[in-house]
């Protein structure tokens, strides 16, 4: 595999369940309170031999992104990295220098901004306070800090971004879409439209700056150059609600004289049936601003004076509901040469129609786009029936197949798509109506690739060649929404490497349109309880803030403002199974983002749709505990309503995915009572960090009622059990994690747990999505690593291993093959290998990585784990190993953090620190021991522990 965009390998933190299994603490002080005190003065600035430095500054960004291009944020936030190899450094003041020109900036003057000498040790989310920002201003921007101390480094390397069109009236552009014979849908079929505009420059061009949106995909062409390396733009939306638009730096493309600009549109998801789509056509909506060295602007803008022509892609079918997207049929004979180009003769296309389009939010697309980040050679060729061939890729993939192809013109070559949960080609299975066509040109050198449609699939059918095709022929590309990395991982355990790498891979495959999507080819909608599932492991591994501040604006469009329902999918509210939890993505979504990257401003803008959806909870609650409702409401009673723990292991005699084993009412009504005082003690926990003490105390009370009715109803103290049916994992692993268990009985719930995974399943799992969530969650709490790796290392089934010994290469919907390879339920163990073995977590108490936890798993007669996160204030390192009976750990604290270290080891009387003993060492304060382990508190810097094993 070919790594077309290099992603950084860095890693953010702790995983969700961890995150969850905080909110037992919700009102005590933690570590991070006891090393306030603890590494308020390290001692020695420097660790043994390391000579004396400076900090330096680096990674800037603006609202979580690198350089970002047309953002609407009036007070935009700055963030940066502090690196420095002095223990115990970190920031005591900032000065930040905003100019709207790179000449001021150099000549060290803020004119939007000067913030002067701060005196603030915070370099996250630091609000900008200058000038009035204004539509298409770009701002340049550098920074520097002063060490604790109080030396100055030096000015970073300098950043900037660019504000995009803040108000509605600075939108000239009108909606276009192509005539009646473009665009319409004809007997099952969409013919898409080409838009292009000549227009003069006259003058020396300062800048050209592209504002782009449709309804539905687009490409755009400037005198023949494709704009922007984003493909599927934009994200997708609430079309009742929000659009979104991207802006582009066309400087470049700008040439004196005549001058084109040209699109293509795609369908997307703007289809008929799907909410807030009002029209059968795409449309475009564009804005050109070119600015002179000297006179006024100009501004070219989509209206009735651009033209349109047919253009050589037709959507077959397609309907965007259940494995319906649309066939790509492009025919080669209907490309028009030149028609990017100026000079092009389009006497012969129409006037572009300006279309009424319902009033809509068009907000500026603050979020890595989609891409293409990877492609793949097929591994084999075979001709699978006569004059039919099969491409192999070696392993599921979302995205493109390319493909050389030579034929007579009109001559049809078929491509018909299939993943694989085995590898096995025989039978070919998961095609879900995916398949494209290609009509030739007749042309030397013509080439297959769609364009407005994606594909998952490692098999690739081809049929129609006039001769055998060569294996070099062919490509395939992953696309995604480019997150990037923010994990590494090894160890000693090679199936484990293998299912991390496959897990980033499924999170890539999924990743797609600004949402995860459950799968890539049946449904491709984004459930709220599959998305919280997998967002421990995806704030574990990828840069995620700036994708869940989009995705949880997605579930706050979609809400009723009335009666407080979310639906269970975002942006597209389908009417689909699941139950409350997925609504509850619309709690989850905001607080996790917060605690991974010290967002507030997430909490203030989703704190009242929180609350709102609190109280439509509490409209379906009787006697103190939620009952059984539907979204929408008025479904009647059906078993894909009100789902719990979806998906947990079916028995050997069901055959099918559906007929796995179904929660019955009782263990249902328990489990979504549990996601409702979730719900409710994350409330409380927001109302804390907003300073609203009444709601903090109200949410809370109303926590504790919930949790005596739930306890009154469903909890047994002589069995030490919720429930009583065959499956026990997630009714006992839920209450503990959210710490509803009576205390005199917590110990007991726990050994029944225990006894369900190592005696009643022989060392299996035996939960569903969320289910499996939740009891890595629990056992991560409960220190009990040593049981979720006994789960994951088993071959048999059900489990990850098992996944793994049948040679999967994407995680499966269920535990055994059935509809979809390639799926989202079970990634929730990717987080456990960065933060339960390799130990890295998130302190609830001091969020976004101001102090976390290293507590590293020894477990499995495993050797060695290396492990990175990049958190959002620098890269935080966990490598440890076991050598002749010593354990020694690797660690590397970002300056301006704090860490609790637990080594594992039950005595410190042979502890060191760089060969010396530990009590000698910089940055490094004893805070104890417990259950075999010594707690350490640790100032930023490079550590390198070693203790005897076992005392």
């Amino acid at each position: 595999m070919k790594v077309l965009t290099k992603l950084p390998v860095l890693n953010r933190v702790t995983p969700l369940f961890f995150a969850l299994a905080v909110l037992i603490g919700w009102f005590r002080g933690g570590p991070a309170a006891l090393l306030a005190g603890a590494n308020a003065s390290p001692g020695p600035s420097t660790a043994p031999g390391a000579a004396s430095a400076s900090m330096s500054i680096e990674d800037l960004r603006c609202e979580y992104l690198r350089d970002p291009l047309g953002i609407d944020v009036v007070r935009p936030r700055l963030s940066w990295v502090l690196a420095s190899p002095q223990r115990g450094q970190g920031q005591s003041a900032y000065e930040v220098l905003v100019a709207s020109s790179t000449q001021e900036l150099e000549a060290g003057q803020g004119d939007l901004w000067d913030s002067g000498k701060v005196e603030s040790g915070e370099s996250v989310n630091v609000a900008f306070e200058g000038h009035e920002l204004t539509s298409g201003l770009r701002a340049f921007w550098k920074v520097r800090a002063w060490d604790r101390d109080g030396r100055v480094t030096p000015w970073s390397k300098p950043a900037m971004w660019s504000m995009g069109l803040l108000r509605h009236e600075n939108w000239r552009a009108r909606w276009i879409a192509g005539t009646a014979e473009t665009g319409e849908t004809k007997g099952g079929s969409i013919v898409l439209p080409l838009f292009r505009k000549e227009f003069q420059v006259q003058g020396k061009v300062t800048s050209a700056t592209l504002y782009i949106t449709s309804l539905g995909y687009h490409d755009v062409y400037i005198n023949n150059h494709r704009i922007g390396d984003h493909v599927l733009d934009p994200v997708q939306s609430d079309y009742a609600k929000r659009v979104y638009y991207v802006t582009h730096d066309v400087t470049r493309q700008i040439r004196p004289g005549e001058n084109v600009i040209a699109a293509a549109l795609g369908k997307g998801w703007y289809w008929g049936g799907v909410h807030g789509v009002t029209q059968g056509k795409p449309a475009l909506l564009a804005q050109l601003v070119i600015t002179y060295d000297q006179g006024p602007e100009t501004c070219v803008a989509t209206d009735d004076s651009w033209k349109t022509s047919l253009g050589p892609i037709t959507i077959i079918g397609g309907t965007h509901l259940y494995a319906d997207f649309g066939h790509e049929q492009i025919d080669g004979r209907k490309e028009q040469p030149g028609w990017r180009r100026t000079g092009f003769d389009d006497s012969s296309w129409q006037p572009a129609v300006e279309v009424e389009i319902p009033p809509l939010i068009r907000s500026a697309q603050m979020i890595p786009p989609n891409r293409i980040t990877a492609d793949f050679k097929p591994v084999s060729l075979v001709e699978w029936e006569p004059r039919e061939y099969l491409f192999d890729l070696g392993e599921n993939l979302t995205g493109w197949f390319r493909l050389k192809v030579h034929g007579q013109p009109g001559q049809a070559i078929d491509f018909t798509y299939y993943a694989a949960h085995l590898g096995a080609r025989n039978p070919l299975t998961e095609n879900f109506n995916q398949a494209d066509r290609y009509l030739c040109g007749g042309g030397d050198g013509e080439t297959f690739c769609s364009r407005f449609n994606y594909r998952a699939f490692r098999y690739v059918k081809v049929s129609g060649l006039s001769a055998p095709p060569r294996l070099e022929d062919a490509m395939a590309y992953l696309i995604q929404t480019d997150t990037p990395s923010a994990s590494t991982f090894q160890c000693s355990d090679a199936m484990l490497n293998r299912l991390y790498q496959v897990v980033l891979h499924t999170h890539r495959c999924l990743t797609l349109g600004g949402i995860q999507v459950d799968c890539p080819h049946r449904e491709r909608l984004g459930y709220g309880a599959e998305g919280q599932a997998s967002m421990a492991q995806a704030l574990c591994n990828f840069d995620m803030a700036a994708f869940y501040t989009k995705w949880s604006r997605d579930f706050q469009d979609g809400q009723d403002p009335a009666t407080g329902q979310v639906y269970y999918t975002a942006p597209f509210r389908i009417h689909s199974g699941g139950g409350p939890a997925w609504s509850g993505a619309s709690v989850v979504f905001p607080w996790n983002t917060y605690l991974y990257y010290g967002d507030r401003r997430i909490l203030r803008q989703h704190y009242d749709s929180m609350c709102h959806w609190i109280d439509f909870l509490e409209t379906k609650s009787r006697d103190g505990l939620l009952q059984y409702f539907t979204i929408p409401p008025n479904l009647g009673n059906s078993e894909w309503n009100f789902l719990g723990d979806w998906a947990s292991p079916r028995r050997k005699q069901d055959t099918l995915p559906a007929s796995g084993h179904w929660p019955d009412a009782r263990e249902n009504l328990l489990f979504n009572n549990c996601n409702y005082y979730l719900n409710l003690t994350i409330l409380a926990r927001a109302a804390v960090a907003l300073e609203k003490p009444s709601d903090a105390e109200l949410w809370s009370a109303k926590a504790r009622a919930l949790k005596q009715a739930i306890n009154q109803k469903f909890f047994d103290a002589r069995t030490g059990r919720y429930t009583t049916g065959e499956q026990q994992q997630a009714y006992l692993a839920f209450p503990l994690l959210l710490d509803l268990v009576p205390g005199d009985s917590h110990a007991k719930v726990m050994r029944n747990l225990a006894e369900d995974i190592q005696v009643t399943r022989k060392g299996h799992l035996d939960t569903g999505v969320l289910g499996s969530y939740y009891m890595l969650g629990a056992l991560l709490k409960e220190g009990r690593s040593d049981l979720i790796y006994q789960m994951v290392a088993q071959k048999t089934w059900p489990g990850w291993g098992n996944m793994m010994a049948e040679g999967a290469t994407t995680l499966w919907e269920h535990w055994l093959p059935g509809d979809s390879s390639i799926h989202n339920s079970f990634l929730s163990i990717g987080s456990w290998f960065v933060t339960g073995l390799g130990g890295i977590n998130v302190d609830d108490s001091a969020p976004g990585f101001k102090h976390f936890i290293i507590r590293p798993a020894v477990v499995g007669g495993m050797q060695w784990v290396k492990a990175t996160y990049h958190s959002i204030r620098g890269p935080i390192t966990s490598n440890w190993s076991i050598k002749n009976g010593t354990f020694n750990l690797e660690l590397d604290i970002p300056p301006g953090s704090t860490a609790t270290v637990y080594v594992p080891s039950s005595s410190s009387a042979g502890l060191t620190e760089s060969g010396e003993p530990f009590e000698r060492a910089a940055g490094v304060k004893p805070l104890g021991t417990e259950n075999g382990t010594i707690i350490l508190g640790v100032a930023s810097g490079r550590y390198r522990f070693c203790a005897p094993c076992g005392g």
